[in-house]
C-alpha cells in the first residue's frame, strides 16, 4: 500500500551510530535550572523476560528525529523511526510498541492488535490493503480487504498524510513547498492539506467527490472507538482538520504533531471551541488550543508535556520497572507474546556540592517494545536542581555513581 520498503516483515532497529549511551544535560523545565544525568539501555526478550543486552548492541542516545523512509518524495512524508532521547524532564514515561500485525489464518481480512501493560489496555483494528470506489448509484464506499499477511502498526498505513487531489487543485502551493522541500526548509505538515496529527498516513481529504476518493488507499489502521467511513475521511476544509478522525498508532509523534506542536502554542488553525477528541479521552491538556506561542513569551516555562514523544494516550504516569506487558496479534508465530520489563533501576549519585555525593531522583523516560527483534529499549533520567548553569567543562568533569539495583531500592 505504501512504497516497498516498508513491507519488511521486521522493524528495523534504530541505527547502532558510535555515540554515547549515557549523557549529562542541563535546562530549566519550571523556570529553574536543573541537570538530568541520562541513560539508556537495550535488553533482549528471553524466556519473557529482559537481559541486558551485551555492549556492542546497546542503542546509542538520539538527538534528533530519524525517519523510516528518508526517501519519500515530497509532499510524501515518513514517519520517525527514532526522535530525540535528549528529553529528560518528561513527567510520564512514554511508551512505544514498534511492531507488525500478523494473521495467523489464511483469509483473514481483519483482525484486532492490542497491547497490554499494568492497567492500560489499547487496542487497533487492522484491515487488509482497501481502496475507495463508487458503487452502482455513485455512492462511495471501500471496497473488500484483500487478506492480511502482515500489516505494519506505524503511522504511514494509519488515517492521515495529504490530500493529494487537493494540494494539485492548487498548484502554487504544492510548487512552493516542493521548491522549499529541495532547499531542506519544509517541515512535515507544511502545506495545508497535510493532516496536521499524522501528515504520514492514507485518506485525509478536502472533499469526497469520485476524483479525490476513487481509487484511494484506505488506512489498514483504526481505532475500535473511532472507525472510519467515507464521509469521514473528507474534513471539507483545512481549519476543519480536528473534527477528522484520530490516526491509530501505537510509534513514536513527530515534534511537528498535534497535539505535541500545540504545547508550544503552535497548534495549527482550527474552527474556535472546536471539541478536540484527544481532550475527551484524558490524552491531552484542557488547554491545549490555547496555550500561547513561545515567541510571544520567550521567559515562559517550557510546557512539559512538548517532551513525550509517545502516540497521544501512550504517555502514562504508573508505569514501573518489571511491569508485564502482553501483545496480541503482534508478533510472526506467538498470538499472546508476553513478557515483564527489566526489573532494575537506577540509583544515581551526583556531586552536587564539593566533596560531597547526594543521591537524586530518577525517572523512567521511555520504554520502546519491539518484538521483532525481541528487544526492549528503555530511557532514564536522574536529575536534580543547581544553583547554577555549570560551564562544559564542570559537566564533563561531574564527579556521579550509578548503580543498577533492584527497583524497590531506587525513587522513580
Amino acid at each position: 500500500m505504501t512504497d516497498s520498503e516498508t513491507s519488511s516483515p521486521t522493524p528495523a532497529p534504530a541505527p547502532r551510530q558510535r555515540r554515547r549511551t549515557e549523557m549529562l544535560l542541563q535546562g530549566e523545565p519550571d523556570g529553574q535550572r536543573w541537570i538530568a544525568w541520562v541513560m539508556k539501555r537495550t535488553y533482549r526478550i528471553h524466556n519473557g523476560r529482559c537481559e541486558l543486552d551485551t555492549p556492542g548492541r546497546q542503542e546509542v542516545l538520539h538527538d534528533d528525529e530519524i525517519p523510516y523512509n528518508d526517501k519519500r518524495k515530497p509532499p510524501r512524508v515518513s514517519p520517525p523511526l527514532v526522535v530525540d532521547d535528549m528529553l529528560p524532564f518528561r513527567r510520564a514515561t512514554d511508551v512505544v510498541v514498534q511492531a507488525f500485525a500478523h494473521a495467523y489464518k489464511p483469509g483473514t481480512r481483519k483482525l484486532t492488535a492490542g497491547v497490554q501493560f499494568g492497567k492500560h489496555q489499547r487496542e487497533i483494528v487492522v484491515h487488509g490493503d482497501r481502496v475507495g470506489e463508487l458503487d452502482r448509484a455513485g455512492k462511495p464506499r471501500f471496497s473488500e480487504a484483500t487478506p492480511i499477511e502482515v500489516v505494519p502498526v506505524r503511522y504511514d498505513y494509519a488515517y492521515g498524510g495529504v490530500d493529494l487531489t487537493a494540494l494539485g487543485r492548487n498548484g502554487d502551493i504544492l510548487g512552493q513547498f516542493i521548491q522549499d522541500a529541495r532547499r531542506g526548509m519544509s517541515t512535515l505538515s507544511d502545506t495545508p492539506y497535510h493532516y496536521p496529527r499524522n501528515p504520514c498516513g492514507y485518506g485525509y481529504l478536502m472533499e469526497l467527490d469520485a476524483e479525490s476518493f476513487t481509487g484511494l488507499p484506505i488506512p489498514n489502521l483504526e481505532h475500535p472507538f473511532d472507525p472510519l467511513t467515507p464521509q469521514r475521511l473528507a474534513v471539507g476544509k483545512p481549519t476543519r482538520w480536528i473534527h477528522a478522525p484520530l490516526p491509530a498508532g501505537w510509534d513514536f509523534q513527530s515534534m511537528a504533531w498535534f497535539p505535541r506542536i500545540a504545547y508550544l502554542g503552535l497548534a495549527p488553525s482550527c474552527q474556535p471551541d472546536a471539541r478536540v477528541a484527544e481532550v475527551e479521552r484524558g490524552w491531552a491538556a484542557r488547554d491545549i488550543l490555547t496555550i500561547q506561542p513561545l515567541y510571544q513569551d520567550p521567559g515562559a516555562p517550557l510546557r512539559l508535556e512538548h517532551a513525550q514523544t509517545a502516540s497521544p494516550g501512550m504517555s502514562v504516569s504508573d508505569l514501573a520497572p518489571g511491569e508485564y506487558f502482553e501483545l496480541r496479534n503482534l508478533h510472526p508465530t506467538r498470538q499472546v507474546y508476553s513478557f515483564h520489563l527489566p526489573g532494575e533501576a537506577p540509583r544515581v549519585l551526583l556531586e552536587l556540592d564539593p566533596g560531597r555525593l547526594t543521591e537524586v531522583e530518577t525517572h523512567l523516560c521511555s520504554v520502546v517494545v519491539r518484538p521483532v527483534p525481541g528487544e526492549v529499549v528503555v530511557v532514564w533520567s536522574a536529575r536534580a536542581p543547581v544553583a547554577l548553569e555549570l560551564t562544559e567543562e564542570q559537566r564533563m568533569n561531574l564527579r556521579r555513581e550509578v548503580r543498577w539495583t533492584s527497583a524497590a531500592r531506587s525513587a522513580r
